[in-house]
């Protein structure tokens, strides 16, 4: 078959249009590009067969257009759309070939992508696109690992762009959201920053070193549960009331890997939970989702919040509420 590379070209567009509920019409899409709508069709049939997509989009003829079958099938994978019409292209090819070597790789190939695509908890935990920063994923990598400074623009919600000088640790995804973390080299302060507020990114030539403290970091970046970590600093002790009906799921997945075993509390329904996190605000939204089933007994500092959030549940206007870095900053 003689590939149309204007149709290949546009797929992975068109994959992220179907995925993301918007949809995909062949006839518009031929008036636009020229393109005959055989030849569109037999491109997108031969997509829906392939392993990584089946079951995720079909045509329906009566909106004349390809839909999704399952939303946000592009985000059920670690895979960019590009490499997914890539593989794709490739057992196209090879699939009656008599090439044992390479259908033998492709096959090893395609089955550990599907299971990133198919296995079942990743269906339900649908991770934030990088569609939009792809880009700066490879160069900061490039730059942790060489231990490089890099700059960049960045832009908080309601803030002027500033321009940051980094020294990247690590890239996290922390409650579905991609962040970086790393030293801010003017201000000597660790933080996370959104990966997706991330503009205009060069990677100097300037090197950073840890000195003595790569361990202590990158100890501390195993254990973060949410973007408001600490890495300076000693860990705060916090215990907690841990109701019996979410005993047992705490055990089958711990809050973190700083989490103390849990003792029963005589005469009560409840264990007591020892944690260390690197921050107050750190542990807040996890005590949030689990309310009422979680109590916080120390720091009262941390307790004064959680009753604060709870009283003000009921309030449209949340302005008055303490903001989570202030919550113990006088304890």
């Amino acid at each position: 078959m003689q590939l149309n590379y204007e149709m290949i070209a546009a797929i992975p567009k068109i994959l992220r249009d179907i995925s993301s509920g918007y949809g995909f019409s062949t006839t518009q899409f031929s008036e636009n590009t020229g393109i005959s709508p055989n030849t569109i069709k037999k491109y997108m049939t031969q997509l829906k067969e392939c392993h990584l997509l089946k079951d995720t989009f079909e045509y329906v003829s009566s909106e004349h257009k390809w839909i999704a079958l399952q939303s946000g099938f592009l985000h059920h994978t670690l895979l960019t759309a590009e490499e997914i019409v890539m593989l794709c292209l490739i057992e196209k090819t090879f699939r009656t070939e008599q090439d044992a070597t390479i259908k033998r790789w492709l096959n090893r190939l395609l089955s550990k992508n599907m299971k990133r695509t198919d296995a079942q908890i990743l269906k339900r935990i649908p991770l934030e696109s990088i569609d939009n920063f792809e880009a700066i994923f490879n160069p900061i990598k490039k730059a942790i690992r060489n231990n490089l400074i890099i700059e960049f623009d960045y832009k908080k919600q309601n803030k002027p762009i500033e321009r940051k000088r980094i020294a990247p640790y690590k890239i996290m995804n922390l409650e579905g959201y991609w962040y970086l973390a790393g030293l801010d080299s003017i201000k000597q302060e660790s933080k996370a920053y959104i990966m997706a507020n991330i503009s205009a990114l060069v990677v100097s030539n300037d090197t950073f070193s840890y000195g003595n403290t790569r361990d202590h970091i990158m100890r501390r970046l195993e254990s973060v549960l949410t973007a408001y970590y600490r890495i300076e600093g000693t860990l705060i002790d916090v215990q907690l009331n841990v109701h019996k009906s979410l005993h047992e799921h705490l055990i089958r997945k711990p809050i973190s890997p700083l989490q103390g075993p849990m003792a029963k509390i005589k005469d009560s329904d409840y264990y007591r939970l020892n944690i260390q996190v690197t921050n107050h605000a750190e542990i807040v939204p996890t005590i949030l989702r689990h309310l009422p089933l979680i109590k916080v007994i120390s720091p009262p500092c941390l307790n004064r919040y959680v009753v604060e959030a709870i009283s003000k549940y009921s309030n449209d206007d949340l302005s008055g509420l303490t903001e989570l870095h202030n919550i113990c900053k006088d304890s």
